[in-house]
């Protein structure tokens, strides 16, 4: 058996070797500890299938477009036609191709079956609305821009007659 020399005679080992060798055990010994760098360092989601969220779906009425005009059926046609004909000049000036609805309200009464709900529908349409919907037409307005509607509506204060445009 060859003689066992001393450590620092071990041909080997030298004095730097021997530092070197003990400096690199003791740091991956400390580097074991340590969180490495890499990806997911910088951004928690590297590397992960992306998953979609959608955003809840909240459906809003838009809110109602206001009438150009409302007429009670109680005023005399000698009040309205003024302003209904200073409001046809000025809406057919900002647009030349506007569509006007008139459309005819009635407030249902309380416990009134649906032909008589009708009925007074139709009795306002006939009356106020054709009024309404002829002088428009006279105001200058082609009877293609004039469109009729009935609708009972229960938050109406009476029968009324509502020029709207689109």
């Amino acid at each position: 058996m060859p003689p066992i020399s001393p450590p620092s005679e071990h041909p080997h080992l030298r004095s730097g070797a021997a530092l070197a060798l003990g400096l690199l055990l003791a740091s991956g010994s400390l580097l074991g500890g340590c969180k490495l760098i890499d990806q997911r360092t910088f951004d928690s989601q590297a590397g992960r299938k992306p998953v979609a969220h959608a955003p809840k779906v909240v459906s809003v009425a838009p809110p109602p477009i206001p009438p150009l005009l409302v007429i009670q059926t109680r005023e005399a046609p000698e009040d309205w036609q003024k302003r209904l004909a200073a409001s046809v000049h000025e809406a057919l000036a900002r647009k030349p191709n506007v569509l006007f609805t008139v459309q005819s309200v009635t407030r249902p009464a309380a416990g009134q079956d649906p032909d008589a709900q009708a009925a007074a529908l139709r009795a306002v349409i006939d009356s106020e609305g054709r009024a309404v919907a002829q002088a428009i037409a006279a105001d200058g307005a082609s009877a293609l821009q004039v469109e009729m509607s009935g609708l009972a509506d229960p938050a109406a204060s009476g029968a009324e007659v509502r020029v709207l445009v689109r």
